[in-house]
């Protein structure tokens, strides 16, 4: 057995083996932190007492020659706060917060906790208790227990709000203080599509992408949820890079109005496409505040029917789908189109396909059976396609 936090043996630490739900030994690890245990189905270790912790069950339970770790706990007390500039009060009484494991520095004595989040890692190394919330003082004070073990960081959340987070000190004791975690308030975007004459438009695609950009040793978001799940760091040294995400899809309604919140970081784009209409990209940057309302104006294109046909037979009434392998020009992974219902003859009209692009289709008949998918490379224009050669 080794401390998980230091990398040292870890002797006399008592564990009760159960087995079937019942307890079948007490026992302590030896002066050298050995332990010797019969294992099988329905075998379950957990360490008890005041000074150690960990379980282990299932696949989790070591094996022959294996190390087990276990830890000590220690509480980690500091604030929650709406940063200086944000006019809106923070309501602690909404704030949760929660232990998030995220891997920092390999070099360091001890098991480190993986980059990103591994939760197979957390229970082969007795850490059961990470997914627990806890909410916080009316004052916006927080204390929180937490395992001994560097890599771990403590995550504030509240609905309207962005993420915030503090790293948690690596000194001894068993009360630390931990810095403020400033929360930001969610960003919130609205704005209007209309057409070339300036009327609205109804059921226009917009969807939300955010690009995240960091340099070394700077933390990175999964952005579609604002969770923190990396740092960007590299031993020989790294000038940083960038994560593309698409983030969810709005409509814009009977007025041609749009509104949403998002409450993460990142670079937002916003890409306004609609049947038969040209299509806007719309960069905002990394927004701080909410950004005046939007004018996004789609001029319409005039288009050639598409037909799609089995043999000769046109497949009437299919749906129709297509995701432009060639991604966006701002870097973003390849997204679908909004679907389209193919006419009697198997038409489609619109702007879906441009010549000279690589793109894949999915077609769809009424009812859902018999999916046609195929890629279609390097499009020439062609305005017939016939699927019979082309199912997969």
């Amino acid at each position: 057995m080794f401390d998980l936090a230091t990398g040292e043996v870890a002797s006399d630490v008592p564990f009760e083996v159960w087995v079937g739900g019942a307890r079948a030994a007490l026992l302590h690890s030896d002066s050298r932190g050995r332990i010797e245990v019969r294992v099988g189905p329905g075998v379950r270790l957990v360490v008890t007492g005041r000074e150690w912790l960990g379980t282990w069950a299932g696949h989790d339970v070591p094996q022959d020659g294996d190390h087990v770790w276990v830890y000590r706990t220690r509480r980690v007390a500091g604030r929650v706060v709406a940063a200086a500039a944000e006019p809106q009060a923070l309501d602690p009484r909404a704030v949760e917060i929660r232990v998030c494991m995220i891997g920092t520095d390999s070099g360091a004595p001890g098991a480190i906790a993986p980059d990103p989040w591994n939760g197979r890692w957390a229970r082969s190394h007795g850490l059961w208790n990470l997914g627990g919330q806890v909410g916080v003082e009316p004052d916006g004070r927080f204390d929180v227990s937490v395992p001994w073990v560097r890599g771990l960081v403590v995550r504030a959340t509240a609905s309207g709000w962005m993420p915030g987070w503090t790293d948690i000190p690596d000194v001894d004791g068993e009360l630390v203080r931990a810095q403020d975690i400033e929360l930001r308030r969610a960003i919130r975007v609205k704005g209007t599509v209309v057409d070339e004459t300036g009327d609205p438009l109804r059921g226009v695609r917009l969807s939300v992408l955010l690009t995240q950009r960091f340099g070394p040793d700077e933390p990175a978001f999964d952005v579609r949820h604002g969770e923190l799940v990396g740092w960007n760091v590299s031993a020989g040294g790294n000038a940083g890079g960038s994560v593309a995400t698409y983030v969810r899809e709005v409509r814009s309604d009977a007025a041609g109005e749009f509104d949403f919140e998002y409450a993460t970081h990142g670079e937002l784009l916003l890409v306004a496409e609609a049947p038969t209409r040209s299509t806007a990209r719309l960069s905002l940057g990394a927004l701080r505040a909410d950004p005046p309302p939007q004018r996004i104006r789609l001029s319409r294109v005039e288009t050639e029917d598409i037909r799609f046909h089995d043999g000769g037979s046109p497949l009437a009434n299919w749906s129709l789908t297509v995701t432009d392998l060639m991604g966006d020009p701002e870097g973003m992974e390849p997204q679908p189109s909004s679907t389209v219902r193919l006419s009697a003859d198997g038409s489609a009209t619109g702007t879906l396909l441009e010549p000279g692009r690589d793109y894949y289709v999915h077609l769809t008949p009424p009812g859902g059976a018999r999916c046609v998918q195929f890629p279609l490379e390097d499009w020439d224009g062609i305005r017939s396609i016939d699927v019979a050669a082309r199912r997969r």
